[in-house]
């Protein structure tokens, strides 16, 4: 069997309520993996959860790999959101964001072996201004070379960030599973801009909030990019 686990957030979770259908208990992001995977050698296990980021990966990653031997990682890229739940945390992170500016190696190192790439060239100068951006790449990279010690095979994807994100992301080669060419509006990366371009704007059409996607989307995420990603790591 192959045991593939899920790390993200909200989006990555699935179940939002459905008013434009009706529906109050729509789907998990998981039963629609499991409905429409047509290899039955694979198990799908999720740690993601609504309200929490990439703070969490490296624990669920522990979590996922011990409880169920996972081979395979599907890692959505979202943002770290300590914060929301900490208080007070301004003075500690600036201290860690100074020293980080002086001694990048700090947890990069592991990572340039792997992907190799000019993202040093884009890679910015974090400021308090931009310390979550810091934290999430960092989250990411730590959570790529655990895997890589762990032998677990990753996957990347990004369903909604900043425009400025998004360009950093890309330049550093972090994510695996996009839907279109550089020329495609936001790099054809982030899943919210397909959809967005994809129904002209209208919110009401692929989201259930203005955020998160209605089951209809969501069963496209999975079946034409999500799952054919899977399978070729297997």
């Amino acid at each position: 069997m192959i045991n593939v686990g899920i790390i993200g957030s909200s989006f990555s979770e699935g179940d939002q309520n459905n008013p434009i259908e009706g529906n109050p208990n729509s789907k998990f992001l998981t039963d629609i993996f499991k409905e429409y995977n047509t290899n039955k050698e694979i198990n799908f296990y999720s740690r993601a959860r609504g309200g929490f980021g990439s703070e969490q990966f490296l624990s669920d990653v522990i979590y996922l790999k011990q409880k169920y031997n996972i081979s395979i990682l599907l890692i959505e890229i979202i943002e770290n959101r300590s914060k929301n739940q900490l208080k007070n945390q301004h003075t500690v992170y600036k201290e860690i964001i100074k020293k980080s500016n002086y001694d990048r190696n700090l947890f990069l190192d592991l990572f340039k072996e792997k992907r190799l790439g000019l993202y040093e060239n884009h890679w910015p100068k974090f400021t308090p201004k931009n310390e979550r951006l810091f934290f999430t790449i960092h989250d990411i990279v730590q959570t790529l070379n655990l895997c890589n010690l762990l032998n677990i095979k990753t996957i990347t994807w990004l369903y909604r960030q900043l425009p400025e994100n998004i360009e950093v992301f890309d330049s550093m080669k972090l994510v695996d599973v996009k839907w279109g060419l550089s020329s495609d509006w936001t790099g054809g990366i982030g899943f919210f801009e397909y959809f967005f371009k994809k129904y002209n704007g209208k919110e009401e059409l692929f989201t259930v909030d203005s955020d998160h996607l209605n089951d209809e989307c969501n069963v496209e995420l999975v079946k034409d990019f999500l799952l054919p990603k899977i399978y070729e790591r297997t």
